[in-house]
Parts: C-alpha cells; sequence; structure tokens
C-alpha cells in the first residue's frame, strides 16, 4: 500500500504543480472581451485612420493581431450577420 499511497502523492503534486503554472499564466493574459459591451476591455495601444474610419490596434503581433474598427458595420448589418451565424455558434469552451 505505501507504493500505491506514494504513486498518489505523486500524481497530486503534479496537478498542483500544473494547477499553480495554469494561474500563473492567466494572470499574463492581457483582458480582451467581445460578446459583452458592458465589461471593460483593454485600451488600444494606438490608432489609426483606415477607409475613413478609426481602427484601435490593440495586439499587433506577427502571430496574433487584434483590431477594433469604430462604425464597421451598421446595426442592420450586424443583426444580419449574428442571424447568419446563430447556427454555428456555441459557448466557447473554458479550463480553469
Amino acid at each position: 500500500q505505501k507504493g500505491i499511497a506514494k504513486e498518489i502523492e505523486k500524481a497530486n503534486e503534479e496537478i498542483t504543480f500544473q494547477s499553480e503554472v495554469r494561474k500563473g499564466m492567466a494572470g499574463l493574459l492581457e483582458n480582451y472581451t467581445c460578446a459583452d459591451e458592458t465589461l471593460n476591455s483593454t485600451e488600444a495601444k494606438s490608432t489609426v485612420i483606415w477607409d475613413g474610419r478609426k481602427v484601435g490596434i490593440i495586439v499587433d503581433r506577427p502571430a496574433s493581431k487584434i483590431h477594433t474598427i469604430e462604425n464597421f458595420l451598421t446595426e442592420a448589418e450586424c443583426q444580419a450577420v449574428e442571424e447568419r451565424a446563430k447556427p454555428l455558434l456555441h459557448d466557447a469552451t473554458v479550463a480553469d
């Protein structure tokens, strides 16, 4: 039984270690929100004008870019996109 107890203890230590690594990584991630307009979102690091519209550049890395474009769609266009996409959308899977 000592062998099994040692294995369980080792597994629990690994789980704790991985949990701490994930928590540490989560603290380094930047805050981005999309769907809930009432939540605070990350401020743009810079802005540019594109086609007469203000573009907020939040992240501009080689592997990831997040830009916001003011007045990109009208309310009617936005609703049309939402309706068309509704069958394909689902809640995101999140690990905590």
